[in-house]
């Protein structure tokens, strides 16, 4: 019995600490933290545009899926129009109805993750 309830807790470790690294840029991109909360990374890029894959990360005693993506878009935008700016290209924007969203949750920890995917559009 006491080998089981130490394989599980053995179990739970591992997998909660696994969970992040997943949410986070498996394409191989350089990765940079905007805060403790945001990072992000530009997954590919040609003369139309880019495409930005960002990952929003709070702890959350209960879940709230909706609140985190919110902000996660809030900040893909904010983001995506400092990106231009620092490339000095004008925003055109990105179809907001094709986001790729995933959510992910490292229950052991507390801690809830929100992944952005959309392509960014230059004038």
């Amino acid at each position: 019995m006491k080998k089981l309830i130490c394989l599980l807790v053995l179990v739970m470790l591992v997998s909660g600490c696994a969970t992040y690294s997943s949410m986070i840029g498996s394409s191989g991109k350089e990765v940079f933290r905007l805060n403790n909360n945001v990072k992000y990374s530009i997954i590919s890029e040609d003369d139309s545009g880019f495409k930005l894959s960002l990952v929003y990360s709070s702890y959350q005693f209960a879940a709230d899926y909706l609140h985190l993506i919110n902000l996660a878009k809030e900040t893909f935008d904010a983001l995506a129009q400092d990106i231009c700016r620092e490339k000095s290209k004008e925003f055109e924007g990105y179809d907001k109805d094709k986001f790729i969203i995933t959510n992910d949750r490292n229950w052991l920890l507390g801690h809830s993750y929100i992944r952005a995917d959309n392509w960014v559009n230059y004038k």
